[in-house]
């Protein structure tokens, strides 16, 4: 570990480890391997959580002590110095990744991929998400800024968003709670973190 992690002691990093299962606190994980332009260096510790539980477990671990945090999804925003990235990253990415569709409705995740689920949406003979095919990147970060491309916007499909606040607690806020404008949103305030959305589609003939 970077000497200026010195708050992560053995124990510490056990007790997140304690947080979620075997395998997805890495110490030292290379950052090129998370973002789209494959640049950067290690971060000193990197968790992947795949459910709400277990990142709200992450959290209420994390606030017990003033260490670094950083939330990521599909690193398509994100360029990271070589010298990496002290503390603790927390990436929403595979397996945080759940769609289910009932009728026109589509409730997903945040880690799932624009352009994954404009497909599944297109699968589905569902329309209003065409916009998004082209969206580098996660639901997540797209509900954050009201993602956007060829005249639609997150703020036309959103029906909720599901919001975790950094002491790991949940709040689902409907879209006018969003306070959506143009590439953004209330979260921007209140560094809250979606999780996951519901949103309103409407049916479309698959061609």
């Amino acid at each position: 570990m970077k000497k200026n992690s010195g708050l992560m002691t053995p124990e510490y990093l056990q007790g997140l480890r304690d947080c979620v299962p075997a395998g997805q606190v890495r110490l030292n994980e290379d950052m090129a391997l998370h973002t789209t332009f494959r640049l950067g260096g290690p971060a000193d510790v990197f968790v992947c959580p795949t459910s709400a539980d277990e990142l709200s477990a992450v959290l209420k671990y994390l606030a017990k002590q003033p260490i670094p945090l950083l939330i990521i999804g599909r690193g398509s925003n994100l360029i990271v110095r070589d010298g990496g990235i002290r503390g603790v990253v927390v990436k929403l990415g595979e397996g945080f990744d759940h769609v289910t569709i009932e009728g026109t409705y589509i409730t997903a995740e945040a880690g799932v991929a624009l352009a994954a689920l404009s497909w599944k949406a297109a699968e589905a003979s569902l329309a209003g998400f065409e916009f998004a095919a082209g969206i580098p990147g996660s639901l997540g970060g797209a509900l954050v800024m009201n993602a956007g491309a060829y005249g639609g916007e997150m703020c036309q499909v959103v029906d909720w968003v599901d919001c975790m606040d950094r002491g790991g607690n949940v709040r689902r806020r409907s879209n006018a709670e969003m306070e959506y404008a143009y590439r953004h949103s209330i979260l921007h305030d209140t560094d809250e973190i979606a999780i996951g959305a519901g949103l309103n589609l409407r049916a479309g003939v698959r061609e």
